[in-house]
């Protein structure tokens, strides 16, 4: 737990010229004096909030799996708060005023983005009308909720600015579409099939086979999140 902790606040700092060079090489956009401030408030936000549910979540398992006996590390819980955390960021950062971008949300992801995120809702809606416990039900909601939310996103009104200044609007927007659609099929997964058994009374180190399946699933996310489309390309595409 302390080092969660520790990791956690290491990434609330300010955002490494590393982190911002990678943004920029991802999404093929020029940092300039106007449309810097934007980018690094993003990426401040976004990772804080981020990193703050990511600890939350381990401690959460680590307080349930504790009393029990059992001193374990899972993937479930962790991710699938970490995912809140990645859309209470989006939330919060919604603009509502001015004449929304002509922007939907396939336009901006690449088509591992766009199968992850119809598998999301086919998988939400089969959990909805499956006899499946509460836990699932609940995830299959937000699931759909972080769906609409990706709506929201791509047609947010943006500012009357110089085309630099759209190009980063139009940048973060591709990462924050891009983050929830790849990691929506995972968070659905994770968020669904949440349980703490008790622990196993004989000692020793056991394999999770489930989980490293799904550590893979949650690289694959993270490969396909990470590999965005050009801004200028879309601004290229947006009527005059």
């Amino acid at each position: 737990m302390a080092v969660t902790i520790a990791v956690a606040a290491g990434t609330c700092g300010a955002v490494k010229r590393r982190r911002l060079d990678r943004f920029v090489r991802h999404h093929l956009l020029d940092i300039t004096l106007e449309n810097g401030p934007h980018v690094l408030t993003y990426l401040g936000r976004t990772r804080r909030w981020r990193a703050a549910a990511l600890a939350a979540g381990f401690c959460v398992h680590f307080a349930l799996t504790i009393p029990q006996g059992r001193y374990s590390l899972t993937f479930q819980l962790p991710f699938a708060a970490w995912y809140l955390g990645v859309m209470l960021a989006e939330v919060r950062m919604l603009r509502w005023r001015g004449t929304p971008l002509p922007l939907r949300p396939h336009d901006c992801l690449s088509w591992p983005a766009v199968v992850m995120s119809v598998g999301a809702v086919a998988g939400a809606l089969v959990t909805l009308v499956a006899p499946w416990g509460p836990s699932a039900r609940a995830a299959a909601v937000l699931t759909l909720a972080s769906v609409a939310l990706q709506f929201a996103i791509a047609r947010q009104p943006a500012p009357e600015a110089a085309e630099d200044v759209l190009a980063a609007h139009v940048a973060t927007r591709t990462r924050s579409l891009l983050v929830l659609a790849a990691g929506g099929p995972i968070f659905l997964i994770a968020a669904g099939s949440l349980r703490f058994p008790p622990g196993a009374s004989d000692p020793g180190v056991n394999v999770d086979l489930m989980g490293l399946l799904f550590a893979a699933l949650v690289w694959s996310a993270w490969y396909v999140a990470t590999r965005p489309r050009s801004s200028l390309s879309l601004i290229a595409t947006l009527p005059r």
